[in-house]
C-alpha cells in the first residue's frame, strides 16, 4: 500500500513539473515549449554554458624601441639610407664602337709625358731651304768702294732642343748659309763677280707654340748667338776687294707652322731673318725642317 502511494506521488509531481515547464494545450502535453528551449550546450559552441572561450592565437608583440638619451650639445646621428644598386645597362658593341670613333683623339703633344728620363722631352731637328742674302760692300786696295750683289743661296740647320710644358721650346742651333757673288759695281764699272760668301751661325733659340688643339701649330721664335763670316776676295777694275772675314754677334727672328703627323714626328715650315753686328751681312731665309722627339 505504501509503495502504491509513493508511486502515485511521484507521478503527480512529474505531471505538475511538466505542466509548469512546457504547459498544456487542450489537456494534452505541449512539447513545443520543450523543443524551443535552447540546448544547454548550444550557448558555448558545443561546450557547456559558462565554459571559457577558446584561446585565440595572438600576433607577435611589436618591437620595443628604446630611447637612448644623447649628451647635451650632441647632434643625433643622421639616418642611414640604403642605396639600391642599379643593374648596369647592357652594352651594345656597335654603339660602343661608334662612341669611341666620335671621341677626340689625343694629339701627340697631349701624349708627351715627362717621365724623368735623361732625354725626355728632348728633340732633334734637321732642315734647310733657300737663303736670300743682302748685298755687301767692300773696299779695294786703292780705296775704291765696291758693291757686291749676292745670288740666291741656301742654308742648312740642325738643332738640339727641349720642350717645356705645352707651349715653350728652347734649342741650340748650328746653321750654315752660302751665296755666290753676282755682279760687282765700282766707280760705274760693272763686272761679274767670282767667289762666294758663307756664314756659320751658332745660336740659342726660344719658341712659343700657339697650341690650338689642332695638328697645325703656329709658332714664333727668336734667337741670339754668334756668326762666323767668311768671303772670297773679288777683283774689279784692275783692283782687288777683300772678302769679309769676321766673327760677329748674330740674332734672328723666326715664324712658322708645325704639322704633327705622328706621335714623335713633326714637320715645320718656317721663315727666318738673320742679322749680324756687321750691318752688311744679313739674310732672309725660308725652309722646311723635320723634328723628332727623343
Amino acid at each position: 500500500m505504501k509503495r502504491i502511494l509513493l508511486t502515485a506521488a511521484v507521478v503527480g509531481i512529474l505531471a505538475m513539473g511538466g505542466e509548469a515547464a512546457a504547459g498544456t494545450k487542450g489537456g494534452l502535453y505541449d512539447f513545443n515549449a520543450l523543443l524551443n528551449t535552447p540546448h544547454p550546450f548550444a550557448a558555448g559552441g558545443g561546450q557547456p554554458a559558462g565554459a571559457a572561450p577558446p584561446a585565440v592565437p595572438l600576433a607577435p608583440p611589436a618591437p620595443i624601441f628604446r630611447h637612448v638619451p644623447q649628451p647635451a650639445g650632441t647632434a643625433a646621428p643622421p639616418p642611414v639610407y640604403a642605396t639600391p644598386t642599379a643593374r648596369p645597362a647592357p652594352v651594345n658593341r656597335r654603339t660602343a664602337q661608334a662612341a669611341a670613333a666620335r671621341a677626340p683623339l689625343a694629339t701627340p703633344r697631349e701624349l708627351e709625358q715627362d717621365g724623368g728620363g735623361l732625354f725626355d722631352r728632348f728633340y732633334l731637328s734637321f732642315g734647310g731651304g733657300l737663303d736670300f742674302a743682302d748685298d755687301i760692300g767692300a773696299r779695294t786696295a786703292a780705296g775704291n768702294q765696291v758693291s757686291i750683289e749676292l745670288d740666291d743661296g741656301y742654308f742648312i740647320a740642325m738643332a738640339l732642343g727641349r720642350t717645356f710644358g705645352e707651349s715653350w721650346r728652347a734649342e741650340l742651333e748650328l746653321s750654315f748659309r752660302q751665296a755666290d757673288y753676282g755682279n760687282a759695281v765700282s766707280g760705274g764699272i760693272r763686272a761679274p763677280g767670282l767667289g762666294e760668301q758663307g756664314v756659320t751661325g751658332l745660336l740659342v733659340n726660344g719658341y712659343y707654340d700657339l697650341n690650338l688643339g689642332l695638328p697645325l701649330v703656329p709658332f714664333v721664335g727668336a734667337g741670339a748667338g754668334v756668326a762666323f763670316i767668311g768671303g772670297d776676295d773679288i777683283a774689279i777694275a784692275g783692283s782687288t776687294a777683300e772678302g769679309r772675314e769676321a766673327t760677329e754677334f748674330a740674332y734672328q727672328g723666326l715664324i712658322g707652322l708645325t704639322y704633327d703627323f705622328a706621335q714623335r714626328w713633326h714637320i715645320t715650315l718656317d721663315g727666318r731673318y738673320l742679322g749680324t753686328g756687321d750691318d752688311d751681312v744679313s739674310s732672309l731665309a725660308g725652309g722646311i725642317n723635320l723634328r723628332v722627339d727623343l
